[in-house]
């Protein structure tokens, strides 16, 4: 997992090196409005591990439509999930505190190994998340945010079944919360 961090942060680097040139088609370069964001954040707690990554668009009321992804490991457990979430600003203005909530449509999956099986066990589902988002910008482009995120879900799996007085039961499958916690650095573009 550290080879994958560490060429996802070179290449974030190189982003924000790139795009910070005056390279804007418009004739004065000083009225760009730099609403497109990346962010990439993580977050380690105990055995756990979260990376995300994020891209979105700001709205001209401040607000974000974004579309995170989020790669966790908890142990042997691997989680990747893909989300689309709408940040709405408490704060309708450019200023150097703004605080977010957000609604959020979660898709998972996630793959581990079964102990003294031998079998993986792949698990999907959805998560309905929701997020309260503080943020302080530490330039015009670059924001540093921590994000809140709960979320209550239902998730499928296969391969996880075992007989009981021949009867299939199946372990896995059912309704789950998910935490989704990130310091993450944004930039705008």
């Amino acid at each position: 997992m550290k080879p994958i961090f560490t060429l996802t942060f070179i290449l974030f680097l190189k982003l924000i090196l790139f795009s910070s040139v005056y390279t804007y088609s418009q004739s004065d370069s000083s009225n760009a409005t730099n609403n497109k964001i990346i962010g990439i954040g993580g977050y380690i707690l105990r055995n756990s591990s979260l990376i995300s990554l994020e891209y979105g668009r700001r709205t001209n009321n401040w607000n974000e439509l974004t579309i995170p992804l989020y790669f966790t490991t908890e142990g042997k457990r691997k989680d990747i999930a893909i989300s689309g979430a709408y940040h709405i600003a408490l704060v309708k203005k450019r200023s150097r505190f703004n605080f977010f909530v957000s609604p959020e449509l979660n898709l998972a999956y996630g793959w581990y190994e079964r102990l003294n099986t031998g079998s993986k066990v792949s698990r999907y589902g959805y998560f309905i998340c929701f997020g309260l988002i503080p943020q302080v910008r530490l330039t015009d482009r670059i924001v540093l945010v921590y994000e809140i995120k709960l979320g209550h879900g239902f998730l499928w799996a296969n391969n996880d079944r075992y007989r009981v007085n021949n009867d299939v039961i199946y372990t896995e499958r059912g309704w789950y919360f998910r935490y989704l916690p990130a310091f993450r650095l944004k930039y705008s573009f």
